[in-house]
Parts: C-alpha cells; structure tokens; sequence
C-alpha cells in the first residue's frame, strides 16, 4: 500500500509500546490505585473508591497516554506521506490502526501477562488485595485486547482522517 512500510510499522509500534509501558507502570508504582478502573470488578468492590487526588493522577495519566499515542500515530503517519507524496485515508488508517494494535498486543502479552500474571511484582497492586485469585484470570485480560481493536479502529479512524486533511 502506499507509502507503508511493515518495518516503520513495527517501530513505531515498539516506540508505541515502550512509551505508554513507562507511563503506565510509572504511574502505577507511584499509586496503583489510579488505575483501579483496569482492575477486575471484584478487586473494584473491595477497595474504597478513588480520591480526588487519585482522580488527578487518572487524569494526568490519560494525558499522557494519549499525547503519546497521538505524536507516535501522527509522526508514524507524517512519515508515510513523506514516502507516498500524499496523503491518502486507507493507508494512514492502516498505519495508524497496525501501530496501535503492535501497543495492544504488547499490552497483552508483555505488561498483562508477562508482568502481571507471571512476574507480579508487589508495587503494581494494591496492598491488602495484592493476592487475590481475581488478580489471575488471562481470560480478563484477553477481554481487554479485544475491547482495545475496536478502540484501535475507533482512534485510527479519527486519526487518520485528521492525518488526511491536514497532511
């Protein structure tokens, strides 16, 4: 297609993925509460509700997130117009939707699986729940990567057509 080239794909994917890995376990050694939203409903019902500064955390987490996610899917889709000398829909879609998902399968298999599930370190749970059986289910997980291709699509879409015009 167009401009694409399966080798940016995948490092932009990786950049994608070490960025938002930093900032999401960052985050959550500093206070894994502030992602209690992620956790499994029965860790959710046993712990207080959030605080207004675990909101803020959230909040500044997001941002993060998602600024990252748009300079990697911007830059990773600035570089394929630069290739192709234009700035087409379906190929800066397909860009943007494979680098997300190299994030989401990263996600899944590495920050899920790996660190979660195999290695658990204490600092990414929270303590008094930290070795509840709901932590273990690969089936929660799994869930949440089929959830994250269609927030995939949902996002590349709008980035791409941003991309598209403004490109």
């Amino acid at each position: 297609m167009n401009g694409l080239l399966i080798s940016d794909i995948l490092l932009h994917g990786l950049i994608l993925s070490i960025g938002i890995s930093v900032i999401i376990l960052g985050g959550t050694a500093l206070n894994p509460r502030i992602v209690l939203n992620d956790y499994p409903p029965e860790i959710q019902a046993l712990v207080p509700p959030i605080t207004q500064a675990e909101k803020r955390g959230q909040a500044l987490m997001t941002i993060c997130v998602l600024g990252f996610l748009l300079l990697v899917a911007i830059y990773s889709n600035v570089q394929v117009v630069t290739r192709s000398g234009e700035a087409l829909f379906l190929p800066l879609l397909v860009n943007s939707y494979l680098v997300f998902e190299i994030f989401n399968l990263f996600d899944l298999i590495v920050l899920d699986y790996f660190i979660l599930l195999v290695l658990r370190p204490k600092f990414l749970f929270i303590e008094g729940v930290d070795s509840l059986a709901q932590y273990q289910p690969f089936a929660f997980h799994l869930k949440g990567f089929f959830k994250g291709l269609g927030i995939g699509f949902v996002l590349s879409l709008v980035i791409a057509a941003v991309c598209t015009i403004l490109l």
